[in-house]
């Protein structure tokens, strides 16, 4: 009886490793085949003192981390503007940069900020704008 319990219980052992051993096959079909390049012009200041944290250099890292997006370098930028007025579309289209996002800090009373962007899409001219406290 012993035995034929030992040899039920190591029937069903190796049926369990055969499943436990099962190789995990991830096949990725789709994907991003390239970065797209931004520009992620450094934010004006208005406040008293130096600005407490580069914000632009923040979001340009955070975007470059992604994998989705490849920020150039603000010393090849062709401008350094503040707001979507500033900005020569045709230099940025020239630089292949496809995106510019520009701002503002201004300090607040009580240590806040308030932060202004605007996200420009220089290829289709179209300015998605936006504000945060």
């Amino acid at each position: 009886m012993f035995n034929q319990i030992k040899t039920a219980c190591f029937i069903v052992l190796l049926g369990f490793h055969g499943i436990a051993s099962a190789a995990l096959e991830i096949v990725i079909t789709d994907g991003i085949d390239g970065a797209r390049p931004i520009a992620v012009v450094p934010f004006k200041y208005q406040g008293v003192g130096p600005i407490p944290e580069k914000l632009s250099s923040v979001i340009a890292a955070d975007l470059m981390r992604s994998g989705k997006f490849k920020p150039i370098d603000v010393n090849t930028m062709p401008q350094l503007p503040a707001k979507d007025s500033d900005v020569d579309y045709g230099a940025w289209v020239n630089k292949g940069v496809e995106a510019v996002l520009v701002g503002e800090v201004e300090q607040q009373p009580n240590g806040r900020y308030r932060v202004k962007y605007e996200l420009i899409d220089v290829i289709r001219g179209q300015i998605t704008g936006g504000e945060t406290q």
